[in-house]
């Protein structure tokens, strides 16, 4: 992926957090931020997460802001983390 498509977004403890999403070798790699300066740290998004990223890389892609190869790889990675 060429860029990391990020947003902000509140979390279930009530922070807002800033959030980046890239692929990386055909996976998703999901990192948040508290706040600027601090350290990103990893974490396992969950499945509204997963839409919004899809929802952004599907608009990033029509802008070629996004290849198609990332875009097929973080579908089939949301289809594969909603699987039980």
């Amino acid at each position: 992926m060429r860029n990391r498509i990020g947003w902000k977004e509140v979390f279930p403890d009530g922070e807002k957090r800033e959030i980046n999403a890239t692929v990386q070798q055909g996976r998703v790699v999901w990192k948040r931020q508290r706040r600027r300066g601090e350290t990103w740290e990893t974490f396992a998004p969950w499945p509204e997460l997963w839409t919004i990223l899809l929802d952004k890389m599907e608009a990033a892609y029509r802008r070629r802001h996004v290849s198609y190869d990332d875009l097929v790889a973080a579908r089939a990675a949301a289809k594969r983390s909603a699987a039980p």
